[in-house]
Formats: structure tokens, sequence, C-alpha cells
């Protein structure tokens, strides 16, 4: 079989630090990067951890000025984007350093975005091919340091904004918002809760599952950097969450974050991640909810819904993930896995209200629907099939 060559542009961090003590390396390196840094980070656990006042002192011996954001929240709003960037371009900040998980190191990234150009952020969020983005002057670099094996953010160009009004999240996707250094210190992890561990792993699972199942050019070195994706997501997310304090362990999953959402993972494949869209919606409508606590309770629904339009690639990752390639198999063990993480739950045990399910459905459509009117994925899905998988969820 002949394989279809597409041209990919990759772009990653140009440093990465890794393992135990990364978090001091990424502190000695600051005083180089600029006079005054713009400090982001989320609601308490920096502040609480002591992780902040490290960074500021840091950077305060060193005569330089810290402009710190804080308070970003989960599926973080434009406005909190906005009112950071234009704090960073009366501040003069030079340089950007995000601390947190998904949410944190994408608002951080907006905000670098939004610091040097024009308009709402809104207008760069990536609405399909066929819209057209402002001109891009580029951004202010982006030092993003991992607090929790999740997402992905601090390895990917990628930026996921709510529009409270719209009741949706888009990404913001382009080459200037790869951060330019990439830090993971597993000991960092080791003080996460069980509950948002529980989450980032099944970030981390949906992120190997999605693109999978909605490629169209398969290319078999990376189907099995998809399947040793699978089954480490299952197997360290088990264990992470008996033993937490366990280094190596929150090293490993780490790893598997920043892997499960670069493009260097999909390389010769198009793919979307069509239950993310979704999902976009479900936590547009409802931003409490949090992202991947979202897509665990669309997940089994959405892989109901396609398996008669893909059955061979379910059985695939059923194979691998059940030992069986059956869907009954696939689904047996997701319920199990999410029993024992803590997040099997249905859209109503979430507060959702079946009312909103019809308009979720739009939105969808409305912004995701660059694909003939479709929601692309496995199979490209109408609003009636949107609306079928959100009722099953619910």
């Amino acid at each position: 079989m002949k394989l279809e060559v597409r041209k990919t542009r990759q772009t990653l961090p140009r440093h990465f630090l890794f393992g135990a003590g990364a978090f001091e390396d990424a502190l000695s390196l600051l005083p180089g990067k600029g006079h005054r840094i713009g400090v982001v980070v989320g609601r308490s656990w920096a502040r609480r951890s002591g992780v902040l006042d490290r960074v500021v002192h840091t950077l305060e011996q060193d005569g330089r000025k810290a402009v710190v954001v804080e308070g970003v929240p989960p599926n973080p709003p434009r406005e909190v984007v906005m009112e950071g960037a234009a704090r960073f371009r009366e501040e003069g900040v030079d340089y950007v350093v995000a601390i947190g998980g998904g949410s944190v190191m994408d608002a951080a990234k907006a905000m670098a975005l939004m610091a040097v150009n024009e308009g709402d952020v809104w207008d760069y969020v990536y609405r399909g091919p066929a819209y057209e983005i402002p001109p891009v002057k580029g951004a202010l670099p982006v030092m993003a340091v991992s607090t929790l094996a999740a997402s992905g953010s601090e390895f990917d160009g990628a930026s996921v904004i709510t529009h409270p009004t719209e009741k949706v999240k888009m990404p913001l996707s382009m080459d200037v918002l790869v951060p330019e250094t990439a830090v993971i210190d597993p000991e960092l992890h080791t003080s996460v809760p069980a509950y948002p561990t529980a989450l980032g792993v099944v970030d981390i699972l949906c992120q190997f599952l999605e693109p999978y199942l909605s490629a169209q050019n398969h290319v078999g070195l990376m189907d099995q950097v998809t399947r040793m994706g699978l089954e480490n997501a299952l197997r360290f997310g088990e264990l992470v969450v008996q033993y937490p304090q366990d280094v190596e362990l929150r090293a490993n999953l780490a790893l598997l974050a920043s892997l499960s959402v670069n493009r260097w993972g999909r390389l010769g494949m198009k793919t979307s991640f069509s239950l993310h869209y979704i999902e976009h919606v479900l936590s547009g409508f409802y931003p409490e909810i949090p992202h991947p606590q979202g897509l665990a309770s669309l997940l089994p629904a959405f892989l109901k819904f396609h398996a008669e339009h893909v059955p061979h690639l379910i059985g695939a990752v059923a194979l691998v993930m059940a030992g069986s390639p059956t869907l009954e198999a696939l689904l047996r063990t997701l319920d199990h896995f999410f029993a024992r993480l803590g997040v099997k739950k249905t859209l109503r045990e979430l507060g959702v209200r079946e009312e909103d399910l019809p308009a979720m459905a739009e939105v969808a459509l409305k912004y995701y629907g660059w694909r003939n009117g479709r929601v692309p994925g496995p199979v490209d899905m109408d609003r009636e099939a949107v609306l079928a998988i959100l009722k099953e969820a619910f």
C-alpha cells in the first residue's frame, strides 16, 4: 500500500528541561530572560506551594520585576486573557512564565500573543481552513512550567480559550505560541491531589485516542506510538493514583502528556480532535466542569456512535486497551478504569440540564462545523449526531 505523503510542519520548544530539579534549573535561567517578566499562575497552588514566591524572589534578587497575573480559572475566558495581555503591555513585559496546568499555560500563551497584536483574542481562534486570522506580528517568548500531566500544553502551539457569551471554547493554533522553553519537574507534580491527577490521565488517553480514530491516513510507526500511549495511559494512570508521591511514575506520565498532544506523534496523519470539539461546547455552557471530566463523561457515548462507522479502528483500540477487539470489551474496560479513577459520571450527575442539549449541538455545528457544515470526526457529525452523543452521555 503506497503511503500518501503529506507535508507536515512541526515546531517544538527550543529548550526542554526535564527531571527532578528541572524547576531549579529554570529559575536560574530567568534573570537572563528580560527585565520585566510576566508570571501567570492559577487560583491557589502556586502561591500555597511557595513556587510563586520562589520565582518572584529570584527575579527581585537580580533586580528584575515580576508582573504577576494570578487566579487564572479552568477553561480560561477571553476576558482574563485580554486583561492579562493589557497589563503586560502597560508594564513592558519582555518574557512570560506560565506555572500550572493546561488552563494556565493556555492563558499565558494567549496573553503573550495579544500583548503584541491588535484586536481581540477571539479574532485569532482557528475556525477551519476557510477562516483567515488577522496578520500576526509574533508573541512574547514563553517558558511553560507544567505542574500537572494532562494537556501537554507546554509542548505545542495551541491555546484553548472560552467565550462565555458564545458558550464555547476554541483553539488558537499557530507556531508562535509554541513555548520557547518547556519545563517538566515531576517533583512539582507529586503534590497534585488524586482527582486532578485522574483528570490529567483522561486528557492524555483521549489525546492519543481521538486522532487515531479520526485519521484519514494511518502511518505504521505512528500507530505504534498511539498503541504505546493508550497502554501506558492505563498503566501509569492506575499506578499514579495509588502512589502519588512516586516521582518516576509522575515523570513517565508527564512525558506521555507531552507526546500525546504534539504533532510529532501524528506525522503524516490528517486528524481531528472531535471529542474535544464536543466537550469544548459542554464546558463552554458549564465552565465549572473540568475539561477532562467532560471528556470522560462523553467518551463512552462517542465510541458507541462511531463503532458502526469505523469498527476496524474501534476494534484495534479495544484489542490494545481491553485485550478483545469488541466494543463491549472496550466499554467495560473504560467503565472500570473511570470508576477506579473517580471520574465515572454522567452529564446529569455533572449538573447539566437536559434542555440545554439541543442548544449545545447547535453551537458545536456553528463553531466546529467547518467540514461541509459538520463536525469533523471518525465520521463527520451533523447536528443530530452530536445531539445523539450528548443524549447518550446524559
